[in-house]
């Protein structure tokens, strides 16, 4: 098959060599400062996208608003200048698209999946962010996570992922949600439970937070009651759940840990990624 890949961090990268080794011809534009980058490197993106059979578009799509995420690409890329381009019926795959995004596609007739809305990817992408969120907290810690009291606030895939692993570690974890379903699995998985709605009155007992949630659940009043000097791991995306302002004036550090798969694990996230596709299509 004839792949095009457009844009994209080190994942990309990986995603082109993993094509390549299974026999697929694979074009790509906006990768040209991407040292190790393989395929056949296209002058313009109507070229990387004449006669292609699937196009393979970046997770995240898009950092800024409105533009293809390429850091490895020369110039900026609007995405409404892309649309148009992808030739009619071809399956299109991304990650993290934002409504509007899927909007725009649409009204031009891309068929466009979000590989992070498929359960297969969701899952892998959890396993891979669980286990660079232990390799920064080692690494932004400077105690052994051994009988840390460490909380996780959301029991999704990664904050069950991550807990098992931390306790296994010999941490004293706790995960707080707000479903009793959520709850139910957390103490079925031997993890300390908590309601996120009343965090205020057990955040003192922690001086390492993970947070999952993208939405505010971190504010000022709740920091105020945390101890001096507690790291919080922000792995929501953006806008994250953690006031960073009133963090700075409590004296709490907050290291953003977003995208970890793409920064700690990018090849096997590659991997996860096309064999998604290949499920797929």
């Amino acid at each position: 098959m004839n792949f095009t890949v457009l844009g994209g961090d080190e994942r990309s990268v990986h995603v082109v060599t993993r094509l390549l080794r299974d026999g697929h011809e694979v074009r790509t534009y906006q990768m040209e400062r991407a040292q190790s980058v393989q395929g056949t490197a296209c002058p313009t993106a109507e070229a990387a996208l004449s006669g292609a059979g699937c196009v393979v578009l970046p997770v995240p799509l898009s950092t800024t608003p409105g533009m293809l995420n390429a850091p490895y690409g020369s110039h900026e890329m609007p995405l409404a200048e892309l649309w148009p381009m992808i030739p009619a019926g071809v399956p299109v795959f991304s990650g993290a698209v934002k409504p509007g995004e899927r909007a725009q596609a649409e009204e031009h007739g891309v068929v466009l999946t979000d590989l992070l809305t498929m359960e297969e990817l969701a899952v892998k992408n959890a396993a891979l962010t669980a286990e660079g969120a232990l390799s920064v907290l080692i690494q932004e810690t400077d105690h052994c996570l051994m009988g840390e009291s460490i909380l996780i606030i959301g029991a999704g895939r990664i904050g069950k992922l991550l807990g098992l692993r931390l306790r296994a570690l010999g941490a004293k974890v706790t995960v707080s949600a707000r479903k009793d379903s959520d709850l139910a699995w957390c103490r079925a998985l031997c993890l300390g439970v908590a309601d996120t709605r009343e965090l205020e009155l057990i955040l003192p007992r922690f001086s390492c937070v993970v947070n999952t949630v993208p939405s505010p659940v971190l504010s000022g009043d709740r920091l105020e009651r945390l101890p001096q000097g507690t790291i919080i791991l922000e792995l929501a995306s953006k806008p994250g759940g953690v006031d960073l302002a009133a963090a700075e004036k409590c004296g709490v550090r907050v290291v953003n840990a977003g995208g970890l798969p793409g920064k700690t694990a990018p090849k096997s996230a590659a991997e996860a990624i096309v064999d998604t596709i290949y499920h797929n299509i």
